[in-house]
């Protein structure tokens, strides 16, 4: 392997052992493993430590690193294995499992704090194969998060790990006092921020298929990544609030203009299938209003079904149509299209004048009782089905 890597000028530095959700059965059956337990061959210690220790040594005669995901580098729970007993100069973990419900908010930070080289690499920010939208049509998973879109991986905030965590699986938000628990025993604080080393997006394949697929899952993800990645925002040291929140949208604001003035024509001189959002619109006062999501990039819409459409350039009026308007996003090429989202018309309202209102204000009668139900049931309120 050492010699692979040297034929390609790439010197193999650090080996990745993988460690990601081994089966905690997977070794039940074994008879070496058996064999080596009664031996007392794992000095008192799990499978998962031995297999640790076990490569750590043979990297370290070859002048190797370790690397792996957190799972093959701690106990059950949230506790890393001692470093003391590592023979390699550096211990790289891949962080992934943020999932609040999970529990494991906790083991980032104690993996910096006990000498770890960290790589942040969160679940629910970071990796690429989720969905860009909560929308049937959008391929990907969404076990860590119903969907990451270009604007949250641009948001993740590498300063301040735990403001990254805003919801539940579930999609409800997570209180203050839920996130960090009544003592803040659930948020060690970072003590060595020196150990957090670096960021890495990930993208599984499980859901794409073609290449056209891995492009629209990696771009424009990949350069709010290399953002976060190689640049630190200066609303990323500040605490949550509308002054951070303010920085934020304003930084976000110039991050579309350089992607679509800049980046995705250059990503179409290459033949790169990014993934073209579709717009927003609205309709307002009798007029169609659309914006797309990168400046540069034209909305479209239709009124006849998709069988022809039309360059939205500014407001377009729609004061005498009636039916479901269609929409999408064009590259300035024209050689590529969103997928087509349908706008429905508002329903019609007559408008009524203030005099009206104050003429049926001033003639209304208004009656109501107010029913007690626990006086006239007492203690059997509860007992009783209401229709």
């Amino acid at each position: 392997l050492i010699s692979l890597h040297n034929q390609g000028q790439q010197p193999l530095k650090t080996f990745h052992f993988g460690g990601d959700e081994v089966g905690r059965g997977a070794w039940v059956n074994s008879s070496v493993c058996q064999t080596l337990k009664a031996s007392g061959g794992l000095e008192g210690e799990s499978f998962r430590w031995y297999f640790f220790k076990r490569v750590s040594d043979l990297a370290a005669n070859k002048s190797l690193s370790v690397s792996a995901w957190e799972d093959g580098l701690m106990h059950d729970g949230n506790v890393p294995f001692n470093l003391s007993t590592s023979p390699t100069s550096d211990t790289i973990v891949y962080a992934w499992d943020n999932v609040f419900d999970s529990g494991t908010l906790s083991r980032t930070y104690r993996f910096a704090n006990q000498g770890y080289k960290v790589v942040l690499a969160h679940a629910t920010h970071l990796y690429l194969d989720h969905p860009y939208e909560p929308d049937p049509e959008e391929r990907g998973t969404y076990w860590a998060t119903r969907f990451t879109d270009t604007k949250k991986i641009f948001s993740y905030n590498a300063v301040s790990y735990y403001d990254n965590t805003l919801t539940h699986e579930s999609g409800a938000p997570v209180t203050a006092d839920e996130l960090c628990g009544p003592a803040n025993d659930s948020c060690p604080h970072l003590e060595l921020s020196e150990n957090i080393i670096g960021i890495q997006g990930s993208l599984f394949t499980e859901t794409t298929r073609t290449t056209d697929h891995l492009y629209y899952n990696l771009f424009p993800k990949v350069i709010a990544l290399a953002e976060r990645a190689w640049h630190k925002a200066s609303w990323e040291s500040l605490p949550a609030g509308e002054q951070r929140d303010k920085q934020l949208h304003n930084d976000w604001s110039s991050f579309c203009r350089a992607v679509g003035y800049r980046e995705l024509p250059r990503l179409d001189k290459i033949n790169v299938t990014y993934r073209v959002p579709p717009p927003g619109a609205v309709i307002s006062y009798g007029r169609l209003l659309t914006t797309p999501l990168y400046p540069g990039l034209v909305v479209q819409y239709s009124f006849d079904a998709g069988n022809t459409w039309e360059d939205a350039h500014g407001a377009v009026s729609v004061s005498d149509y009636k039916y479901i308007i269609w929409l999408r996003t064009r590259t300035p090429d024209s050689q590529r299209f969103s997928r087509v989202v349908v706008l429905d018309p508002p329903p019609s309202v007559l408008i009524t004048i203030q005099p009206t209102i104050d003429y049926i204000a001033s003639n209304m009668d208004v009656n109501y009782t107010v029913v007690d139900n626990f006086n006239k049931y007492g203690d059997d309120l509860f007992k009783v089905d209401f229709v």
